[in-house]
Order: structure tokens, then C-alpha cells, then sequence
């Protein structure tokens, strides 16, 4: 295995971090928190594969949990609103990283829809695969 895969999981990682320290220091609060985690984890997933984003998802609701929410630096939540505050995170992390698989499966739907006519089928045939286009 190459030493590049670990480097590039590694930096996506300590852009966490480093988004992290950074809106800590300054004093950001969850949801200024959570959108700029928003634009790491729509980086990565671009960049990465759908396994790692989702793990980099459930690491950042791990750190705005500790690092943001009330009580600081313990895992828990005590505002309600705090909770809807990270449940929204994790939902928009999850769709920002699913988004960007759905390309692939629209080229495998296109690709099915032009072999079609050459294997045979009809239109009609594959109907439920172009109600996606």
C-alpha cells in the first residue's frame, strides 16, 4: 500500500483540527462551527471516498459535542437546542456526502439507458432507471 493513502486521510484530519483550534480560539460558536466543518466535509468527500467522509462527519459531531456544546469539554448535550444544532450537522454532512456519490450513479443510469437499444430492450424495459434522470 502506498504512503500517500494515510497522508491524505491524515490531512483531512488535521483540517479538522485545524478548523477546530481556529473556531475555538476565537470564540466561534456551534453553528459557525459547523458550517465551516460543512465546507471540510464537502472537501473531502470531492476529494475523498464516501467511507472516510462519513467517518470525518461523525468525528466532527464528536468534536462540536465536546469542544462547543454545553457542557464544554464533556460528551453530552445539555441545550435542546444544541441537539438540533448537531442533529442538522450530521443530516447536511450525510447529504453533502452521499451528493457527491450520485454522479457515478447517474452515468451507470445513462450508460443503461444508450446500451438499451443495442441489448435489445425497450425503453420501456429499464423505466424505472430513467425516472431518476
Amino acid at each position: 500500500m502506498s504512503s500517500a493513502f494515510p497522508q491524505r486521510h491524515e490531512r483531512r484530519s488535521a483540517g479538522l483540527g485545524l478548523i477546530t483550534f481556529v473556531c475555538f480560539q476565537f470564540g466561534f460558536g456551534l453553528a459557525r462551527t459547523a458550517f465551516a466543518y460543512v465546507i471540510v466535509i464537502a472537501l473531502a468527500s470531492l476529494l475523498g471516498s464516501f467511507t472516510v467522509s462519513v467517518v470525518l462527519s461523525i468525528v466532527a459531531v464528536a468534536c462540536l459535542d465536546n469542544f462547543f456544546a454545553s457542557p464544554l469539554f464533556a460528551m453530552g448535550v445539555d441545550a435542546p437546542d444544541d441537539i438540533v444544532r448537531i442533529a442538522t450537522f450530521l443530516t447536511t454532512a450525510l447529504v453533502v456526502t452521499g451528493l457527491t456519490e450520485i454522479p457515478e450513479w447517474q452515468m451507470g443510469i445513462e450508460h443503461l439507458a444508450v446500451l438499451a437499444p443495442s441489448l435489445g430492450a425497450m425503453p420501456g424495459d429499464i423505466g424505472p432507471f430513467l425516472v431518476w434522470q
